[in-house]
């Protein structure tokens, strides 16, 4: 393969190599990220323009993007007025990694994927429940009566700050203990953070981890079989676990008016020692009369 060698006469820019040689950024996030650090210091742009100046589409630009906030080289924050109300949002870009862009990068990744499980449920549950034929007499989530009005009411709030925080802590216990979620396993714990207390998830950790269970399949074994027990608070869990704990190492006992068999155990016979002989010398003429 030939070497590419690169000229700097002029027009270059000295920009620091970490996110260059950051194995977890694709060539797409560190090309954008070499754009923008090759520019002035607060130097600002929308993302408009970022796709302007390439070839890449919009979901593209968009997916670098995220890339870099994922792995910690920018930062999403709010831009406040006098009033500390929020006007705008802007992106503050690193040359390193800085750990509070992957906190916030995962804490907003929860917001958001809590979010979409409430609006999923919100629609199966319109599906369940359709709208009756006529529902502009019907009472409203308040119990009030309201005419003229249709009550098909979909509530699209976020979710409190404290949930957040409440799912990302298991997040961290569970990943720590026992496996690492994956794009597919983590909604479904993110599920259970939700339908139970963080005590009742903390206590199905506690016990997953001491049993060696070391994947999302086990832990969903474990709380599902709590849930079909109907074991439904920690304590509940905790005297399960003992009893069946206990059932187990009596199990392995062996009972005390248990004969073991030992030659003391057996009867002792009486034997004629001519007739024993007797019969050991007959048995060796058959063989010999087989040969």
């Amino acid at each position: 393969m030939a070497t590419i060698r690169v000229q700097k006469n002029e027009n270059y820019s000295t920009i620091n190599n970490t996110g260059l040689n950051d194995c977890n950024l694709s060539f797409k996030a560190k090309g954008i990220l070499a754009y923008l650090l090759s520019k002035p210091d607060n130097w600002k742009c929308q993302v408009s323009d970022l796709i302007k100046k390439s070839k890449d589409g919009r979901d593209s630009v968009y997916a670098g993007l995220r890339e870099l906030r994922e792995n910690g080289y920018m930062i999403k924050r709010p831009v406040k007025n006098e009033k500390n109300i929020i006007t705008e949002w802007e992106e503050v870009l690193y040359e390193t990694p800085q750990l509070e862009a992957k906190e916030v990068f995962k804490e907003q990744k929860i917001k958001n994927e809590i979010a979409a499980l409430k609006r999923a449920k919100t629609i199966k549950s319109k599906k369940i429940n359709p709208l009756p034929e006529n529902p502009y007499m019907e009472e409203s989530t308040s119990g009030i009566s309201v005419s003229g009005k249709p009550v098909n009411i979909i509530s699209t709030n976020l979710p409190s700050t404290d949930l957040v925080v409440v799912v990302n802590s298991l997040i961290k216990e569970f990943e720590e203990n026992i496996c690492d979620l994956k794009k597919t396993t983590k909604p479904k714990f993110i599920k259970y953070c939700q339908e139970y207390s963080k005590e009742y998830i903390m206590t199905i950790l506690e016990v997953c981890a001491e049993s060696g269970i070391k994947s999302f399949a086990g832990f969903r074994t474990v709380i599902e079989t709590h849930i079909k027990n109907k074991n439904d608070t920690p304590e509940k869990i905790r005297a399960a676990v003992e009893k069946y704990r206990q059932d187990k190492k009596n199990k392995q006992k062996v009972p005390a008016n248990r004969k073991q068999n030992t030659s003391e155990n057996f009867k002792q016979r009486d034997y004629n020692f001519g007739d024993l002989e007797k019969m050991l010398l007959n048995h060796m003429n058959y063989e010999e009369d087989e040969e």
